[in-house]
């Protein structure tokens, strides 16, 4: 099975593990305690530290696309996350397929640049208006 690393300070990366190894593999990354968020329109559990905010855990802008795509703009991520497939009917974790992991990956790169881009255009048009 598949699941995608997506750490605060770098790129995301596709990383294979097995059925009944998600615990470990969500601490390990994570670095502790972890909540889950359903995106559900991307079939996708996002897995992130508990107290990532708390704690002072760097924003992570590329996950924090996918809360941006579910939810709108009300939170941010923060700290390296693990994003798996859902859950079976026993709750147990799911992989995601590579196709999945990435058009998932594609998303947050597609939704990072537009973000990007509507954040250029409104600085040029404060400086404009600075200008002016």
């Amino acid at each position: 099975m598949k699941a995608i690393i997506v750490p605060a300070m770098s790129g995301p990366k596709i990383v294979d593990f097995e059925m009944g190894e998600s615990y470990n593999l969500i601490q390990s990354t994570v670095g502790g305690h972890f909540d889950c968020i359903s995106i559900n329109s991307l079939g996708a559990d996002v897995w992130i530290h508990d107290e990532g905010k708390l704690i002072g855990l760097p924003v992570n802008a590329l996950a924090t696309t996918l809360w941006l795509h579910e939810y709108g703009m009300s939170d941010v991520l923060a700290g390296d996350v693990l994003i798996t497939g859902g859950v079976d009917n026993e709750g147990a974790t799911l992989g995601l397929t590579e196709e999945e992991a990435e058009t998932i990956i594609e998303t947050m790169y597609s939704m990072n640049n537009a973000i990007m881009i509507k954040f250029v255009l409104a600085e040029s048009m404060r400086m404009e208006e600075s200008f002016a």
